[in-house]
């Protein structure tokens, strides 16, 4: 099966002579007729992805609907909610948390993995005696990463403690019905 990213999210497909099979990312398998692409030769890849797109119609993992307060749950969109606008810095890293995890993976196999030894991310350091001296970095992969997709670590923690209370004020009020 080939495979495709569609609003931020990974679907395989197999076109074979009679039909196209599409398996959305949460494994649900859908098998269309060939007829239904209009298409005389052969499917495209494109072809696919608008049948994806119009036809199939999946919720949309882009950046710019969780900043305009959509909620997620169990990683898919489930509508506008307070929850939404509730956890800004949270919704921005679930909607890089592909990116995210592919930049760690590769920095990480720079550091420690790599066959011909490890490579040091550097930073470049004030000295009042030389200039322009470059030692490696302190920051974290994690900080690294929040700092390239403007994830601010502080509220971040400060989202993480909110939830943490509202969940606990919540099993609160089941133990007690």
């Amino acid at each position: 099966m080939a495979t495709m990213t569609v609003n931020g999210r990974r679907w395989s497909f197999e076109i074979t002579e009679s039909a196209v099979v599409i398996r959305d990312p949460d494994g649900k398998q859908t098998s269309t007729p060939r007829e239904k692409f209009h298409c005389f030769d052969t499917v495209t890849t494109q072809d696919v992805k608008r049948f994806i797109l119009n036809d199939l119609k999946p919720v949309d993992y882009s950046r710019d609907a969780r900043r305009a307060g959509w909620q997620v749950k169990h990683g898919a969109f489930v509508g506008k909610n307070v929850t939404g606008t509730d956890y800004p810095e949270h919704a921005k890293l679930e909607a890089v948390k592909d990116q995210s995890q592919a930049i760690g993976d590769f920095l990480e196999w720079l550091g420690n993995d790599r066959p011909n030894g490890p490579v040091f991310l550097c930073e470049r350091r004030e000295n009042a005696h030389v200039d322009n001296i470059w030692a490696p970095t302190s920051a974290s992969t994690e900080r690294l990463i929040a700092e390239y997709f403007d994830i601010d670590e502080k509220k971040l923690e400060a989202e993480k403690r909110a939830i943490l209370a509202a969940q606990r004020k919540a099993n609160a009020k089941a133990v007690k019905a």
